[in-house]
């Protein structure tokens, strides 16, 4: 047996082994996290450059001023911004003026994408336009969480807003989520409107045609979003 060995019995250079596995691993971890968190921040500011502010103009002009609080599907992700999505068609079809704060990735519960971009960390930006009413759309960023966090998420952000007039809009049911998870959202949401007393627009039964990523709708469910919300008004 050779004079190594006989100083570093089997147990020994297993554990020295398993010690460097541990190591390379741990390197390998840090490596994908790093990566990670670097596709997350390039994702982060592309929804940074295409979101719409309320500092901004409006995107429609009418007697009573609403205020969006939304995701992806008010930003009008992937169909060229929030003229072209429902907050423009709810804008034209109840005479009203509409201001879009959409980002997607973002929920009641917190931000895919962005930390700081969750709707209780926008709601300063909505009251500060002073609006008539404001519509809350949201529910396809928030489907991991459990009813009594949906709950209590969205009651705290409906506590903060400061508007007369007050409408939440749950989710569409796209088939990237799947159905009970949705119908929890519904469920949380509608209690939670209800107990607040706001009033609730459900879109689960809205019939729509869906994009590739089998998560956004296109121009036309856009339109029959807003108008479904229009009708609701």
């Amino acid at each position: 047996m050779p004079a190594l060995l006989k100083r570093h019995p089997a147990w020994t250079i297993a554990a020295v082994a398993v010690a460097v596995l541990a190591i390379a691993v741990a390197s390998l971890l840090a490596v994908r996290e790093a990566n990670a968190n670097a596709r997350l921040a390039e994702i982060c500011s592309q929804i940074h450059s295409v979101s719409e502010h309320l500092d901004e103009a409006p995107i429609t002009e009418g007697d009573e001023t609403v205020a969006v609080l939304g995701d992806s599907y008010s930003q009008g992700w992937s169909v060229g911004g929030p003229s072209e999505a429902w907050p423009a068609t709810f804008g034209e079809q109840t005479d009203t003026t509409v201001y879009v704060d959409g980002f997607a990735g973002s929920g009641v519960t917190g931000s895919t994408f962005c930390p700081e971009a969750s709707f209780a960390e926008r709601v300063d930006e909505i009251n500060r336009i002073e609006p008539d009413a404001v519509i809350i759309q949201a529910g396809l960023n928030d489907t991991t969480a459990s009813s009594t966090r949906l709950g209590e998420a969205l009651a705290a952000v409906l506590d903060e807003i400061d508007a007369d007039r007050v409408m939440v809009v749950g989710p569409p049911s796209p088939p990237a989520r799947t159905v009970e998870a949705l119908q929890r959202v519904e469920e949380a949401f509608a209690a939670t409107a209800d107990e607040v007393g706001v009033q609730y627009v459900s879109l689960l039964d809205v019939k729509l045609e869906y994009q590739d990523d089998k998560l956004h709708t296109n121009r036309d469910g856009q339109r029959v979003i807003g108008e479904t919300i229009a009708a609701a008004w």
